[in-house]
């Protein structure tokens, strides 16, 4: 690697802390709909990204090819992790949105629901969860995985 000069590390400098500072990955929070008091240990879960689903291919005169977007992705999926208590509370937090039609509404919120940097509202999510690999003699914490499934729409009110 070169040294480089003061000035182009100074200016590299600026612009990036004129973007602002890193988000953390861990610095989320999900609020289910009809589920508030739910207080889920998520370890993980997928955050929309505003994009289009794909390029789409057709041809012009000569057998010339040419791409163009196709329209915005709207249909999200992702790995989830939530951990499990003694008490068995993420079990039974996970029995109690089946029992009440497995398909659900939230906010995912970048900080805590009162005081946030972003937010996104999830529609029509559900959870597909891992059967649970415990090892009795593990002192490790026990994380349900999963794949949760969810429609984004950039910021549209539902």
């Amino acid at each position: 690697m070169t040294v480089n000069k003061h000035s182009l590390l100074s200016q590299t400098y600026r612009s990036v802390t004129d973007l602002g500072r890193k988000a953390a990955a861990g610095d989320a929070v999900l609020v289910i709909d009809g589920h508030e008091e739910i207080q889920l240990l998520f370890k993980q879960f997928p955050w929309a990204v505003a994009t289009v689903k794909d390029a789409m291919e057709t041809y012009a005169p000569n057998g010339q090819l040419i791409k163009q977007p196709q329209n915005t992705k709207t249909a999200f999926e992702g790995p989830v992790g939530i951990y499990e208590v003694i008490g068995g509370k993420a079990n039974a937090h996970l029995l109690a949105m089946i029992e009440s039609g497995a398909q659900w509404n939230g906010t995912a919120y970048h900080g805590r629901p009162n005081d946030y940097t972003e937010k996104q509202r999830l529609e029509g999510a559900f959870l597909v969860m891992d059967v649970a690999d415990r090892d009795w003699e593990s002192d490790t914490p026990l994380l349900l995985a999963g794949t949760l499934h969810y429609h984004y729409f950039a910021g549209v009110a539902s």
